[in-house]
């Protein structure tokens, strides 16, 4: 099989340390590459770097012709079968689109259509079946799955699965664990290639951690012994070289050979605990840290914080949700479920007193502190420290908060209309971290956050247990936190609609 032969890449962005320094990895083109990492820590980079979209030092040695996903669309008014002719001409057939499409669950209707009047879920399926018109290229797959609702997600986790050889960088656990053989995991400290699926590379790196723990233990209990050593070794030392000058007859040529020879173990022992501190040092450095979040829920004095019985809302005229019936209780977590265009954004609007009641009964508690994180982000043209003071929480846990989510510190000089929606996302998310709430109202808060982040805030949702409604498209991290579902599925008002609005 051929390889891809990466020899001393280096690579930084102008005024910025550099991404990759160095850097030498040989990949084989059959492998199904899992790329992971950090917000911020190189991985779009690493595959325009592969794909020639970027200068960099060093050598990248392969037969492979690498092709890009998503690739810019210069011309969105073009339908599929044009937009594929454009990007591929080499390999473009109807049939082969065709073929590719229906096994994206993509009806031929769809691929008529001009590009820029396609929903994001359909856009992303053109371009998956033009990037695999030919089987005789090395895919290099960027977020493939940001657009799509559930259903979407698990045809793309089944097409991939079908293709052999390619690069998928993923915060998607479950397409990583279906799709992947190996894992390419970017840190701070250089690349990782390991064998295995996204599962299996963190039972491994688990294993890691708990051996670099108590490796770092024993580390700990040796220094402090030999810093009791060396002290005692130093005291009896001085004491001899004083008793030299003692009253009466001593042998001072022996008492000071003895206390030379005592100076010199003290010296040894200092040494062997400077290297112990080096090793445990090292330690550090290799095993990443884990990301700091905290989060401090405020509990409510009544058990039920909001219900519903019978309900019908909506925005305008009529309703989009009916018969609807709900409670959410303190301390329960609940995931709102359904197909893009089910009426979930519009609950939690119910929950904030903006969507319309045509019917039914109502109540939400009165008093409830509130922390909402929008799916799309509405900002001001205000600074972050700005920010931080109109929403009284503290500045510097804000962005720290921040960093972990991947945003640099050059970025906490923006103003917030300036920015990307993926920064505003993590704004939003950071900035219901940092304040304290009755009741937490999440909607779609991990589209842009990396999978070792997810993990955390997992791991923080579970052990906080904070009262919470979520919308989410990270299917692991629903089974682990909720503790009840809500599919809006069977309360959408006008069910006939909803294949079209969830493609």
């Amino acid at each position: 099989m051929p390889f891809i032969i990466i020899k001393d890449l280096t690579f930084g962005y102008d005024g910025s340390p550099h991404l990759f320094e160095g850097l030498n990895l040989n990949l084989d083109s059959s492998f199904k590459l899992g790329l992971i990492g950090r917000n911020g820590c190189g991985k779009t980079t690493f595959l325009k770097l592969l794909s020639g979209q970027l200068n960099y030092v060093g050598k990248i040695d392969t037969s492979e012709r690498f092709l890009y996903f998503p690739p810019a669309v210069e011309n969105p008014h073009l339908n599929a079968y044009e937009l594929s002719l454009s990007l591929r001409p080499e390999s473009h057939r109807d049939y082969r689109l065709e073929r590719e499409a229906s096994l994206l669950a993509l009806n031929k209707t769809a691929l008529e259509r001009p590009f820029d009047t396609l929903s994001g879920g359909e856009a992303t399926k053109v371009l998956l079946s033009i990037l695999f018109l030919e089987e005789n290229v090395f895919p290099l797959i960027d977020e493939p799955t940001q657009n799509l609702d559930l259903r979407g997600r698990e045809v793309v986790k089944d097409y991939l699965s079908l293709k052999k050889g390619f690069i998928l960088a993923s915060h998607e656990r479950l397409l990583l664990d279906s799709c992947v053989d190996h894992i390419l995991a970017l840190s701070l400290t250089g690349i990782e290639l390991v064998k295995g699926n996204f599962s299996s590379y963190m039972e491994n790196r688990i294993r890691w951690e708990e051996f670099q723990k108590n490796e770092k233990t024993k580390l700990n209990s040796e220094i402090a012994r030999l810093e009791r050593a060396s002290q005692k070794s130093r005291q009896w030392a001085q004491k001899t070289e004083k008793g030299k000058y003692g009253e009466g007859p001593v042998d001072r040529g022996y008492i000071g050979h003895k206390a030379a020879k005592m100076n010199k173990r003290a010296k040894a022992v200092d040494k062997r605990r400077q290297e112990a501190l080096e090793e445990k040092k090292a330690l550090v450095i290799k095993n990443e840290k884990r990301v700091n979040l905290s989060l401090e829920p405020l509990k409510y004095h009544h058990e039920v914080l909001a219900y519903g019985k019978d309900l019908s809302v909506g925005y305008q005229e009529t309703p989009n949700l009916t018969d609807l019936s709900f409670s959410i209780r303190r301390g329960e977590i609940l995931a709102v479920k359904g197909p893009n265009g089910s009426g979930k954004s519009l609950f939690l609007k119910l929950l904030l007193g903006e969507a319309k009641i045509f019917s039914g009964e109502y109540h939400r508690a009165e008093n409830l502190i509130i922390s909402y994180v929008p799916q799309k982000m509405e900002v001001e043209n205000i600074s972050l420290r700005e920010l931080s003071q109109t929403r009284l929480v503290d500045e510097a846990q804000l962005k720290t908060i921040l960093r972990h989510l991947g945003l640099d510190r050059k970025d906490f000089e923006v103003r917030l209309s300036d920015m990307s929606l993926g920064q505003k996302k993590k704004i939003f998310l950071a900035l219901s971290l940092a304040t304290p709430a009755h009741l937490y109202l999440w909607d779609e808060p991990m589209g842009y956050v990396d999978i070792l982040s997810r993990l955390e805030i997992e791991e923080l949702l579970v052990a906080k247990r904070p009262t919470m409604v979520v919308i989410e498209h990270d299917l692991v991290l629903l089974k682990h936190v909720a503790t009840d579902t809500l599919d809006l599925t069977r309360h959408l008002h006008n069910r006939n609609e909803l294949n079209e609005m969830s493609e």
